[in-house]
């Protein structure tokens, strides 16, 4: 089975992507990395994912959340073109996300974060079905 890993953390670089292949073979999974590659965020991307961060405005992070899962989606699918490897022949992504926010939790207090990278655009765009929020379960 093939699934793509996509993310992207504080450093603003780009969205990380990977595809791997899985095997369960008798009870024993085993994992292959069949590409990877960093679509790197040009200036004017980085400069609006940190007004995100800084400003926080309600209306920016909205549009930032639906931009982000068009720029995932755009970084999947060259992969695989790269890869000679069809959507459809993909059987999920994993994505982490933009981190917008992230305070890990402490003697008593709750952790909160938020990544944004609309999970749906990213599915409506790619035709794979998606999972993601991952670290908002950590903090949890």
């Amino acid at each position: 089975m093939k699934v793509l890993g996509l993310m992207s953390g504080t450093s603003l670089d780009g969205v990380d992507a990977a595809l791997l292949e899985i095997d369960d073979e008798a009870g024993a999974v085993r994992w292959q990395v069949l590409g990877a590659r960093t679509t790197p965020y040009g200036h004017d991307r980085r400069e609006l994912i940190r007004r995100g961060i800084l400003d926080g405005a309600a209306a920016h992070i909205c549009d930032l959340h639906a931009a982000i899962g068009e720029w995932f989606a755009e970084a999947a699918l060259t992969l695989l073109s790269e890869l000679g490897v069809a959507p459809a022949d993909v059987a999920a992504t994993g994505s982490h996300g933009q981190t917008l926010w992230h305070r890990p939790p402490e003697q008593g207090r709750r952790g909160a974060t938020l990544q944004v990278g609309c999970a749906a655009t990213l599915a409506e765009r790619t035709g794979i079905p998606v999972v993601s929020d991952f670290r908002s379960r950590d903090v949890a």
